[in-house]
């Protein structure tokens, strides 16, 4: 998707107003993200390495895609892996170990449904907690985390950002 400025934004008039009027809304808005891209991460994977997958938009970008060729490299090599995920659209806000065959897509979501299939995959609001809940659970050592849909959030560190 290529973004462009929106067609008032260069013209003198009679837009120009709606222009002026939005330029501090854009400051604020500015300096609310900086304040978040510098606020530091709430959880750091100790032995994990985390790869957070990501892109400037909301679906159709190839981010499950990617994700899951992901799984698929790192299982073919034999690396432990997990895929965290948010689970959007979701009904609820429990971290769950997604099971294929008994949840729906209203308590976990569609994409961690499709993951599910490959890698085991967590869906919770935080990534951090959901790292926790997949270490206790699985009470073993995963040599990768995988974040669907995982460059904007601030809950846990990633090491390589795609």
């Amino acid at each position: 998707m290529y973004l462009e400025n929106p067609k008032f934004w260069n013209e003198s008039s009679p837009n120009f107003l709606i222009k002026l009027l939005l330029s501090p809304l854009s400051r604020v808005y500015s300096k609310i993200s900086k304040m978040n891209y510098k606020r530091p991460y709430e959880y750091v994977s100790e032995n994990a390495k985390v790869v957070a997958v990501g892109a400037v938009t909301m679906g159709g970008s190839g981010k499950t895609v990617v994700t899951s060729a992901i799984c698929d490299i790192l299982n073919m090599a034999k690396k432990k892996n997990a895929v965290l995920s948010r689970g959007y659209g979701r009904k609820n806000d429990e971290i769950l170990l997604v099971n294929p065959d008994i949840h729906t897509f209203e308590e976990v979501g569609d994409e961690p449904l499709l993951l599910a299939r490959k890698s085991p995959v967590i869906v919770g609001k935080n990534r951090g907690e959901a790292m926790h809940f997949a270490n206790h659970h699985f009470n073993e050592n995963f040599d990768f985390f995988i974040l669907d849909d995982g460059i904007m959030q601030k809950s846990l560190q990633p090491n390589i950002r795609l």
